[in-house]
């Protein structure tokens, strides 16, 4: 495409008359017939601001992505635009100024001989001697304008004669970059450049940089013009820049008001520039027990983990400028109102403020003149002022004692204290404390029993327990024989240098119940190792947090509704019953003659035990097997799902009591009445026939109604659902429940069968019914992948740390994988739009039939609709390019002869079309290609012979029929041009519009082995045409047109990224 020069020469093309001609022939209403005509613009006058926007965007057909164009293009400070303007003369009418004798029609507007493309531009303007130059590079732009010179070319050409004032520039590519402007202060003749919040001078080599492009043709930049604002030279009109002293009053009043928010929105930049993030946590002896008004007693170990999620911390954000009894208050209020909740004592006199770093307790804040200070007080000035947003810790320590643990800095050991209720079996919040490493162990219990109210009797006889650093979880009683040591050194001995943690059974007087209370003196009676405690301290532990994700009700409902879809006959035992069915007919029948269908009254001999039905969604062991032709009496030929065969499916073609055509015939048309009649309710209606209740093993199963019935792959017979005998209890404790998510305290050493009677006692469920899902990511918002563990595993090994959710389904075997089936919906092209229906389980033994039976129980129990066999297809569609073969699936082909993708999707194909149903031939889809209007049809299918001598013929007759175009002139595709596509198999439109070899006529002559032809290519789409008709001669706006569309339309969302506003501060202004 020409890239214009210059502006001159671009608005000289712009009004260039365009030629009608041809089959572009303009309609004359005087004449009433077409006729060459020109058709071009008219400028009878400019604004007195002109705007012209440069096209420096456009869109590459070849790559289909949006591009730059950064040729190079000159504007001048001063442009003449008087001979664009149309004149007049005193009549109104159109004077042509460029008429001549060679002109063949008075256009009414400038010659279209003269208005060619070229390097001369004739309004060039010369800032010192007023002359105009030649050559696209010698442009004054940036220049002091010589007013004489202008005036002078005003009077001579006429008014139309503008100034540059403004020039938008972008820098960047098609996809983004940044916007910028050179403005010209009218007044001083000079120019600057606004770059976000920045103003600067400008010098006219920079404003020639926009140009784009290089002067040397080499190089191109991407910083160029895209936008030019031009003033009408007026001295009358144009006015003079207003200063800022003279400006009205209301602009004045918004330029304070702007000046205003620029001064509070930097005063709030540093403001926060100066915040601090403090975090508070609370330090408190929490009860097993609050007293209520009426004092009655108000267990609060029930809430203990609602109140560890409370009480977990106060953040806030304050200014280091602020002195510390503010943080001081907010925390004390906001854990206040918390602590109302349980009704538990909250003094402000009894509560301080520590200050926390790395673990330490490193100061105390309680009294008036240690709360007054601020809060930088607390940094380390050695390392310097901390930046913005610098965290800070405290822990507001709140007593129930009479007095405060005393807090050292130097020898100071920080404990954490956990307090144990026997009675409740549990284990209050974790207290902190602070101590001299050199005091007496008998005095650190002291303390400790001093935070719980205990006095000196009940200290001695209660029981400080210390959790050692070994990885075997072991404790240590400190009992008398470690009274007169240094704390330290019992430390040391048992953590290193770990923070110790503690258990006390204390605070009997104020702290627990009575049965508490009682629980635990008799409990202090039993050796440590077989006491309450021990067990208490032993599954706090081996405690681990599982977060679990349940079905819903409607979920658990759904899957009880569907669990019978898996029951049923196989599709071995289902053809058997055919083959029985069509042995009582030989000779043809008419079609209306109705004929009551005999089943045997002979029941099957009984399954061998390894081949024994099984009700739990895979039929029988036989179907899981890989079932050879020879297994069944007389094989299926080809698949039942392929319309009604021409033989009947328990005859193959070499049978030989099929040697009389007659008896083929009938068994055929018996075949066809047969599938035309039988439903799934055939299969597996609620009342089956005999045969069926025997290969159902009902004869000899008999189940009471109240008992649950589910699938299950361990047991060849329904199972009732099972409760737990023994109760899982204090092993899984709940935490937190909302809409089905759980949050769990599991012991670590618990077994996965016994989490998973959980499960299934929770959904009332048996534990067969689902499977574990675990998940990467915290919320379960990932699709996650199923377990395949030993029932033996450790919660510990099987998911410690992760959240899990339930999948409500039968196990998989150790050969099973899951089969997603999704919709063959054959009219919408983007596959990705498909339904998919459901999962089943099939193993690479399964046969293709037994899959198909069980779509279609699932299909009635899901969606409630009974779906006949003749109506129902399963198909291949390959997700490669490269993928050959039949799209309808042979139904007894095991799934292992898919190759190494046997469990990859299948897609279920419910017929629509009565033309098809029922009627025989193999299918393949097609559709029509139409040149004259250049569309191209819906998908549809056409039933052919594959068996015939010349199955490409026969397909070719198809296609006739269905189009009505006669066989001779059908033009397929050749097959060979869709080796490498894939679904929808589209070609493009101008290609086959254009391409005369890419179809052909004589394809059942060209094609090297026609026998292959369904093998080869039976689930491609195949496009065909009618050879004679005429192609449409499209325009270039059409053919864009069509290329944008089979696009989808991505020319129209181009990425690209959303520029800033140009944001300018008033006070950086230059004013003159």
């Amino acid at each position: 495409m020409h890239a214009y020069r210059s502006v001159e020469e671009a608005l000289d093309a712009f009004i260039q008359p365009e030629l009608l001609e041809g089959s572009n022939q303009y309609m004359c209403e005087t004449c009433k017939s077409k006729q060459d005509a020109h058709k071009g613009l008219r400028i009878t006058q400019f604004p007195y601001l002109l705007t012209i926007q440069l096209k420096r965007f456009d869109f590459d057909y070849n790559t289909m992505h949006r591009i730059k164009l950064n040729d190079r293009m000159t504007f001048p400070d001063v442009l003449d635009l008087n001979e664009y303007v149309n004149k007049k003369d005193a009549a109104g009418k159109p004077i042509d100024q460029h008429k001549n004798e060679d002109d063949d029609m008075d256009l009414g507007s400038p010659n279209p001989k003269r208005y060619t493309p070229s390097t001369t531009s004739p309004n060039r303007y010369g800032s010192a001697t007023g002359t105009t130059t030649t050559g696209g590079d010698e442009v004054c732009v940036g220049q002091p304008i010589d007013h004489d010179v202008v005036e002078a070319l005003r009077k001579s050409h006429g008014d139309n004669v503008y100034e540059l004032f403004s020039v938008m520039v972008h820098s960047g590519n098609a996809a983004g970059g940044h916007y910028f402007a050179y403005i010209k202060n009218m007044d001083q003749d000079k120019w600057y450049v606004f770059n976000d919040t920045r103003v600067d001078h400008a010098s006219p080599g920079d404003i020639e940089k926009s140009f784009g492009g290089h002067t040397s043709g080499w190089n191109q930049s991407n910083t160029n013009a895209y936008m030019l604002m031009y003033r009408k030279i007026d001295r009358k009109r144009n006015a003079s820049f207003i200063l800022s002293n003279k400006l009205p009053q209301h602009i004045k009043d918004s330029q304070e008001k702007w000046k205003r928010l620029e001064r509070e929105a930097e005063e709030e930049r540093l403001r926060k520039l100066s915040l601090i993030q403090v975090h508070v946590t609370i330090n408190y002896p929490f009860p097993s027990v609050a007293f209520l008004p009426d004092r009655t007693e108000y267990d609060l170990t029930s809430k203990k983990h609602q109140i560890a999620e409370d009480f977990s911390e106060y953040k806030t954000e304050i200014s280091r400028e602020q002195p510390i009894r503010a943080i001081f208050n907010q925390a004390f209020d906001f854990f206040l109102e918390r602590a109302q909740t349980f009704n538990l004592p909250f003094v402000k006199g009894s509560a301080r403020l520590i200050y926390v770093e790395h673990g330490k307790l490193l100061g105390v804040f309680h009294s008036p003149n240690e709360l007054d200070k601020k809060l930088r007080v607390v940094f380390n000035h050695h390392n310097g002022e901390p930046g913005s947003m610098f965290s800070v810790h405290f822990m507001l320590d709140v007593r129930l004692a009479s007095t405060f643990f005393p807090l050292e800095i130097q020898n100071q050991m920080t404990i954490r204290i956990q307090r144990v209720d026997v009675g409740k079996r549990t284990t209050a919040n974790e207290l902190t404390m602070a101590v001299r490493g050199d005091e007496k162990m008998l005095r650190v219990k002291q303390w400790i029993g001093s935070q719980f109210r205990d006095d000196i009797h009940s200290l001695l006889n209660s029981r400080v327990i210390l959790e050692t650093a070994s990885s075997s979880r072991e404790f240590v009683m400190i009992d008398t024989s470690y009274h007169t040591m240094d704390f330290r050194n019992v430390m040391t001995q048992f953590v290193g240098y770990s923070t110790p943690t503690l258990y006390y059974d204390g605070g009997l007087e104020t702290m627990v119940s009575k049965e508490s209370r009682e629980a635990t003196l008799a409990d202090r009676k039993l050796p440590f190792e077989k006491s309450a405690m021990f067990q208490i301290l032993d599954r706090k532990c081996f405690s681990t947090v599982v977060k679990v994700r349940l079905p819903s009700q409607d979920e658990i409902d759904k899957a009880r509704s569907t669990s019978t879809a898996f029951q049923g006959p196989s599709w071995k035992e289902t053809v058997a019953m055919m083959c029985e069915e069509d042995k009582q007919w030989t000779e043809p029948r008419e079609v209306n003659l109705e004929i009551a269908s005999q089943r045997s009254k002979t029941p099957p001999e009984e399954p061998a035990d390894d081949e024994a039905v099984i009700p739990s969604g895979r039929g029988s062991t036989a179907s899981m097997r890989s079932v050879s032709m020879d297994d069944i009496d007389s094989g299926v030929s080809g698949s039942l799902c392929n319309n009604t065969p021409q033989m009947s499916p328990c005859v193959s073609e070499g049978d030989d009591c099929c040697d009389d055509q007659q008896q083929l015939v009938g068994k055929s048309q018996l075949m066809a009445d047969y599938m035309q009649k039988t439903t799934p309710e055939f299969f597996y209606n609620r009342d089956p026939p005999k045969n069926l209740r025997v290969a159902l093993n009902e004869d000899s199963i008999s189940v009471s109604e109240s008992e649950t019935l589910v699938a299950s792959t361990s047991s060849s017979h329904p199972i009732s659902l099972r409760r737990p005998e023994d109760p899982i209890d204090g092993r899984i404790v709940s935490i937190q429940s909302h809409d089905g998510y759980h949050k769990l305290d599991v012991d670590s050493r618990m077994h996965l069968i016994e989490f998973k009677m959980w499960v299934a006692d929770q959904l009332k469920m048996d534990k067969d019914q689902f499977v574990i899902v675990k998940h990467s990511t915290d919320d379960g918002s990932d699709t996650g992948y199923e377990t395949n563990l030993q029932d033996d595993v450790t919660v510990s090994n099987a998911f410690q740390s992760c959240f899990i959710s339930i999948k409500l389904r039968a196990p998989l075997k150790h050969d099973e994988k899951m089969m997603q089936i999704v919709l063959f919906e054959m009219h919408e092209l983007q596959k990705d739009n498909w339904k998919p229906l459901f999962e089943l389980p099939v193993s690479q033994s399964t046969l293709v039939g037994d899959v198909l039976l069980q779509c279609l129980r699932m299909y009635k129990e899901v969606y409630g609709d009974d779906l006949p066999l003749k109506m129902v297809r399963l198909r291949e569609v390959f997700s490669s390019g490269i993928g050959t073969g039949r799209s309808l699936l042979n139904l007894n082909t095991p799934l292992d002869k898919r190759g190494y993708n046997w469990n990859s999707p299948m897609y279920l194909q419910i017929l629509g079309d009565e033309t098809i149903i029922g009627k025989p031939g193999d299918a393949v889809m097609v559709r029509r290609f139409r040149p004259t209007t250049v569309e191209i049809g819906p998908v549809q299918e056409v039933l052919f012979d594959a068996q015939a001598e010349n199955p490409v013929l026969s397909f070719l007759e198809a296609v006739s029929r269905l189009s009505g175009i006669p066989v001779e002139r059908v033009a397929v595709i050749e097959p060979k041009e869709y080796n490498w596509s894939k679904w929808p198999y589209l070609k493009s439109r101008l290609e086959m519009l254009e391409s005369r070899s890419l179809f052909t006529t004589n394809l059942h002559l060209s094609y090297p082995h026609p026998a292959d032809f369904l093998d080869k290519y039976g689930s491609k789409v195949l496009t065909y045409k009618d050879s004679e008709e005429e192609a449409k001669v499209l325009t270039e706006d059409e053919r864009k047109q069509i290329k944008i569309k089979e696009n989808n339309g991505q020319s129209a969302n181009a990425n690209r990224r959303k520029e800033r506003p140009l944001r300018i501060q008033m006070s950086s202004v230059c004013e003159g």
